[in-house]
């Protein structure tokens, strides 16, 4: 059974919905199962280079001046705005668990690593920006295949797209 501090299929689903551009769109469990496992890869990648960074600056705090380093020029649809917005979620909805992102983050740091508030809300900032990114290019993929349920295939080309 999977922990509340993991990042949800429902949150997967929802942000890949609200991203493309399709009315009326459904999301397939597989293309939320794809889009979690992306976003968890890209929290990975992300935690990996902090660690690079931290260690070249001997330093041992994340902030988010070291994460507007890391997603400046990035080609994963993660702006400045974004790491510092608030989450998308609608009325009564979870948004990207904070508890979630900071320890698959935290994960790929030493273990002595801390990272601050302002950047862990931005990590939540960049992981929902990427699900959203990934949901309009899996839209257009689902588009061009005259569908309006995004399957996990889409998410998988948009991925490639991203990365």
């Amino acid at each position: 059974m999977p922990s509340r501090d993991d990042i949800g299929l429902a949150t997967c689903k929802r942000l890949l919905a609200t991203g493309s551009n399709i009315s009326d769109v459904r999301t397939s469990a597989i293309a939320a199962t794809e889009a979690q496992k992306a976003v968890t890869s890209m929290l990975q990648l992300y935690g990996s280079k902090a660690a690079a960074v931290l260690k070249q600056k001997k330093t041992k705090t994340v902030t988010l001046s070291t994460l507007e380093y890391l997603f400046s020029g990035n080609c994963l649809g993660i702006s400045r705005v974004d790491l510092s917005s608030a989450p998308r979620k609608g009325k009564g909805q979870r948004g990207v668990p904070l508890a979630g992102v900071e320890r698959i983050f935290r994960e790929m740091l030493e273990s002595d690593g801390r990272i601050t508030e302002d950047a862990k809300k931005a990590l939540v900032g960049a992981a929902e920006a990427y699900l959203h990114t990934l949901g309009k290019n899996a839209g257009l993929m689902a588009q061009a295949g005259r569908r309006k349920t995004i399957q996990g295939s889409d998410v998988l080309a948009a991925r490639k797209i991203n990365d």
